[in-house]
């Protein structure tokens, strides 16, 4: 395969590379078979505007362009069968394509004072959400898919929580017991699949976190308009301010930002079929419809906007700066403790 020929054969089937041309001629001396040169060139493009990205969230945009006629298994594993040769042999980097996050349990250590300091000096962050009038955290059903929002809650600062199916009782008492010590209004929002699984997910953690937190788990609604109708109290009949005076609660505000419903029609979303045998399924007909879809399904790129959208709208611009400005003052106040503690020379 020479690049001629490459551009050529994507030519017949309408997909104008913007490749560079070393990338090609590196492409076509990787000895594929068939048509996985096209393949390649199409998911190349794709993980470049949408990394970092789930492997079956790339799928999606593939089966998007028209290159799969459906999103049938033996699709996903020629797929995924390429991007495994295509990392391999470095045309695509490792960490454009997520996947659960894993990690190797041990103590830290190091080798001596220097190489101790070296690994503390850029560790300091502020904790700028104690600070701010309110609390933020992010749920998302999948573990695949914090590798996609990660690099936004990690420059925020917030905690993103994977859910990887129902919770346990000790997974929902340790972050209601987070959220009992938390004496400001805490504001959830969740990330999940359009389908029965996905919700009835979303209820339970919800539920668990209300029981362990022993707090109100409300809809997010403007504060000034929202009324209790939980326990004792009646809609209605008392305000969230007299209710949080008269219980001592904070109030946590829970809002799904993906899937929702309006993404169907906005983000052309690929669309299957609810599963009859899902015990689930009846009541989600009821109240959504026949049609579901996988959070993998939408753009990284605009699931990464959401997140930062809600939570910036949590964030004082000029409190924000603020406390930027104090965190490099306390940084070069550590630097230089460091420097003294390690005799100088760092």
């Amino acid at each position: 395969m020479d690049r001629k020929t490459l551009l050529s054969r994507l030519d017949s089937i309408g997909w104008k590379t913007v490749l560079p041309e070393d990338s090609l001629d590196r492409l076509c001396d990787l000895g594929l078979r068939g048509d996985s040169y096209e393949l390649a060139v199409i998911a190349g493009e794709l993980a470049i505007e949408c990394q970092p990205i789930t492997l079956r969230g790339l799928f999606y945009r593939v089966v998007s362009t028209g290159f799969f006629p459906s999103t049938a298994k033996k699709y996903y594993d020629k797929l995924q069968r390429l991007l495994s040769s295509l990392r391999d042999a470095g045309w695509i980097p490792y960490d454009w394509i997520v996947d659960n996050l894993r990690a190797t349990i041990k103590p830290s250590s190091w080798s001596g004072l220097e190489d101790f300091t070296d690994t503390v000096r850029g560790a300091y962050r502020k904790d700028f959400w104690a600070s701010l009038p309110n609390y933020v955290h992010i749920f998302v059903e999948k573990d695949a898919m914090t590798g996609v929002i990660e690099p936004v809650t990690r420059e925020l600062d917030v905690s993103l929580s994977p859910v990887r199916g129902y919770v346990s009782d000790s997974y929902a008492w340790t972050v209601g017991s987070e959220f009992r010590d938390i004496d400001k209004p805490i504001k959830c929002f969740y990330i999940g699949d359009f389908d029965p699984s996905g919700f009835d997910l979303e209820r339970s953690l919800r539920e668990k976190i209300e029981k362990h937190s022993g707090k109100p788990v409300l809809d997010n609604e403007p504060i000034d308009e929202h009324l209790f109708s939980r326990g004792a109290v009646k809609a209605g009949d008392i305000l969230q301010d007299e209710y949080k005076r008269e219980h001592g609660l904070n109030v946590i505000t829970w809002e799904r930002i993906a899937l929702v419903e309006e993404d169907f029609g906005n983000h052309q979303l690929i669309e299957l079929d609810v599963k009859l045998t899902d015990t689930r399924s009846k009541s989600f007909i009821e109240e959504h419809g026949t049609r579901c879809a996988e959070v993998d399904a939408l753009n990284p790129n605009e699931i990464r906007r959401r997140v930062r959208d809600s939570i910036m709208q949590y964030v004082p611009n000029d409190q924000w700066e603020r406390l930027r400005e104090i965190e490099q003052l306390e940084r070069e106040t550590w630097e230089s403790t460091l420097g003294q503690f390690a005799g100088g020379d760092q």
